[in-house]
């Protein structure tokens, strides 16, 4: 068998934990500090269909 029942407890730490917070990361310090540099309004959502985490917009200061 390729997965068991004990898998099922990695999928859902991965899925829950780990790629929220890897998403949240790769966002503030990729995408945000790029934007920010640029000085470019920024809106921070996290979310495809109806947004988790909404912030913004953010103005970089001048």
């Amino acid at each position: 068998m390729l997965f068991t029942l004990h898998d099922i407890w990695t999928f859902f730490l991965a899925s829950f934990l780990t790629l929220p917070l890897v998403t949240m990361v790769h966002e503030a310090g990729g995408h945000v500090l790029v934007a920010s540099i640029f000085g470019v309004k920024i809106k921070f959502a996290i979310g495809t269909v109806k947004p988790l985490i909404k912030i913004g917009p953010l103005a970089p200061p001048r």
